[in-house]
């Protein structure tokens, strides 16, 4: 198969552009009776068009993972997402009991680099710093939460230093 080449965002912006200005030209000519008028098929296309692009130009990274896992969720296939944050997320306690209990926990250990745990089911924990980051993952659509010490911070998360 092919690899598709998404387009960026301004060259969405550019068609739509083009055809908002095409639009122009089709009112203006229908008026006179050169050509039909524009279908409210058509302006409701363009119209659903920009006001999806002017979105993204504003949606954070969570909004681009939320959009991601409903296209893949659309396709019929089962498909699970994950989202990696940093183990500096949770409490230096919850890691020594991730250690202690992963099958306990429903969660897999990945040695020195953190762990993989189910936030799937409506997934909940007891201990606050892993319901902050299991929630997370939730809120994005997520069924997987990785906490790896490379993992990237996230703002609205709690953040612990051990």
């Amino acid at each position: 198969m092919t690899q598709i080449q998404a387009p960026t965002f301004d060259e969405i912006l550019q068609v739509c552009d083009f055809a908002e200005s095409r639009i122009e030209t089709i009112e203006h000519d229908a008026k006179y009776g050169d050509c039909d008028p524009l279908s409210e098929w058509e302006a409701s296309c363009l119209g659903k068009v920009w006001n999806w692009v002017k979105l993204l130009q504003k949606a954070t990274p969570e909004d681009h993972v939320r959009l991601a896992n409903d296209t893949l969720n659309s396709s019929g296939l089962d498909v699970a997402s994950m989202v990696t944050v940093s183990t500096g997320h949770i409490s230096e306690d919850t890691a020594k009991n991730l250690e202690a209990n992963v099958a306990d926990l429903g969660a897999y250990s990945k040695g020195e680099y953190g762990w993989l745990i189910y936030a799937g089911d409506d997934r909940k924990s007891t201990d606050p710093s892993l319901q902050a980051c299991i929630a997370y993952a939730q809120s994005l659509g997520c069924v997987w939460l990785c906490l790896d010490r490379d993992g990237a911070v996230v703002e609205s998360l709690p953040q612990y230093d051990w």
